[in-house]
């Protein structure tokens, strides 16, 4: 749990660099893998597992990587458009999406607390949004960050049932098979840093990409599915709390009472769904 714990302390700050770079969505996600893919390429050790893998086991180390550079792409852009908080808010939202992907593919049927939990998470994105409209930024970017939600909610179910591949060679498949859904907007990538936002990206690619995805697929291999998600949910207040901190961002009541009827939404429905056997 300790590690998990650090996991969420390092994907938290992530964020909170993202939002003050010049750098646009794409410049970000290219930097992020590319450095990941080289220096992974050897810290994981990856020649080492890698001829172990047939064909299938790597087409499914593609599916992963896909889904995961479209989870990364929506959630940049979601941080770009509003704000650490509104972002991580509706990505937090992957909980309620978990009770319609077991009811579309697994055909477990919501219960009371689901609907519950739904209408819960609904009032609170309400509650977030100063005015349900595409004119200002919150509101965009809440629906980026859900979208990013529904494709992150995908990739521990992925992971689970592919476990007998290496934790090392999940990692970097994510990573490898990411790639090219930056690759599509390369020429829309600007480098124009300067020196710091250089030394921010470093930490993008080596601490909060490398490293602390590194940890999250161990972690979510080794845990209960159900207790992965109920940790990962920390990060919703952790980064709120450092973009509070360190960009000034406003916390006025209504985005405070909001954040918490939507996490404890996805948590009640994560807790209802684990008692019932259908988590893990």
């Amino acid at each position: 749990m300790a590690e998990a714990g650090f996991t969420i302390l390092l994907m938290a700050i992530v964020p909170i660099i993202i939002k003050g770079l010049s750098a646009n969505p794409y410049t970000i996600g290219l930097c992020r893998l590319g450095m990941a893919i080289v220096f992974g390429f050897f810290v994981l050790r990856v020649p080492r597992y890698a001829g172990q893998l047939s064909a299938k086991q790597w087409g499914v180390l593609a599916l992963i990587g896909i889904i995961f550079g479209a989870h990364w792409l929506t959630y940049f852009i979601a941080i770009k458009t509003a704000t650490p908080s509104i972002a991580v808010l509706g990505t937090s939202s992957y909980g309620i999406h978990l009770i319609g992907l077991g009811w579309l593919f697994l055909g477990r049927k919501p219960g009371p607390i689901d609907a519950v939990a739904v209408t819960l998470a609904v009032i609170g994105n309400l509650l977030v949004i100063p005015e349900f409209s595409l004119a200002n930024s919150t509101t965009p970017g809440l629906l980026w960050g859900i979208l990013s939600g529904f494709l992150f909610a995908l990739l521990p179910i992925l992971h689970q049932r592919n476990s007998t591949i290496p934790n090392n060679l999940r990692a970097f498949g994510q990573f490898l098979f990411a790639l090219p859904v930056f690759l599509i907007f390369l020429p829309q990538a600007n480098w124009d840093l300067s020196t710091m936002e250089w030394g921010g990206m470093v930490y993008l690619g080596l601490g909060g990409t490398l490293l602390a995805h590194s940890l999250w697929v161990r972690v979510t291999t080794r845990l209960n599915p159900a207790v992965s998600s109920l940790v990962l949910y920390m990060l919703t207040p952790t980064t709120m709390l450092l973009s509070f901190l360190f960009l000034d961002e406003a916390m006025p009541w209504q985005k405070l009472a909001g954040a918490a009827l939507i996490v404890g939404a996805n948590l009640s429905g994560i807790i209802a769904r684990w008692r019932k056997g259908s988590l893990g």
